[in-house]
Parts: C-alpha cells; structure tokens; sequence
C-alpha cells in the first residue's frame, strides 16, 4: 500500500423545473472559493450539461486525464457525468456563473422527429470537455446574454424560458 489517500467523489443533482429549458446559478452563490484550502480536491459530477463563465479569478480546472488554467473570461462547456474539478489559485477563491442544460430535452424541442440525430449530437458532447479562453466572442456573447437575463440569485437557482 503507498499510504495515498483516495480522493473522495461527489455527485451533484440539478433539476431543470418543468416548462423550462435550463437552470441558472447567478448572483452570489456561485461565488465561492473552490477548494483552495486542500491539497486533495474533491472531483464531482453533475447530471446535466454545464457552462460555466468565470467572471474573476483564476486557477485549474482539472479533468480525471487532463487539466487547462482558467481566469476571467474563461468558458467551460462540461459533459454529464464528467469528473472534475475547480482548484482556485488566489485565496479570495473565483466568481463562476452557470447555466445546466439537459441537452436531450433541448434538442428534442428543435427535432421532435429525429430521435436518431438527437442521440449523435448527446454521444457526441459526452466525449470531451471544451475550454475557451478567448477567440470565441459569438458564443462567449451569447452565453453572457443568457446569463445576464437571469435574475439574482436564491437558492436553488433560477430557470429561463425561451
């Protein structure tokens, strides 16, 4: 036995509420330091996709194989079930805003009849993870949109309608 400790995984439930097409975490929940203090972050998952926007601070955002430096500006775009992690590197942790999308349900209100299609687009976000840092200023626009339209933060997030 080599005497490292496992690193423990935690596994965090979103619920997008009925009639809507994703949940929002804006405001000042979001705002958090993510395992600055530890030397052993713990990995976790999620049920639904995520994009997160990294309004100020910066660190690492780790994969099981691989990891990217963040800051503000950056994006990241997580598949499902995908481990990971957030490590800040300043001791006044990171800002993150975050939208959960269930890309099933999304596509299936553009492609009611095309389950087949719907199925390809999900397996493939589910093959890697995707971090921008710049260079995409449609999406990073967009996804600022979005985020801006949702109001203050409570509890549990907040949801938008299309």
């Amino acid at each position: 036995m080599t005497g490292k400790k496992k690193q423990g995984i935690e596994f965090r439930y979103y619920e997008i509420p009925h009639g809507e097409h994703l949940l929002a975490l804006t405001g000042d929940n979001p705002n958090q330091e993510y395992a600055a203090e530890s030397p052993l972050p713990k990995l976790y998952f999620h049920n639904l996709l995520e994009v997160g926007y990294c309004s100020w601070g910066e660190g690492i955002i780790a994969f099981e194989t691989a990891e990217a430096p963040y800051k503000a500006g950056t994006l990241a775009i997580i598949p499902p079930n995908c481990p990971h992690f957030i490590h800040d590197s300043c001791p006044s942790g990171s800002r993150w805003e975050y939208l959960y999308i269930s890309p099933q349900e999304l596509l299936r209100g553009f492609y009611p009849d095309n389950p087949l299609f719907i199925k390809k687009i999900t397996e493939q976000l589910k093959k890697e993870q995707c971090f921008f840092c710049g260079g995409h200023n449609k999406l990073f626009a967009l996804v600022r949109m979005i985020l801006d339209e949702c109001p203050g933060s409570i509890s549990g997030g907040f949801c938008l309608r299309f």
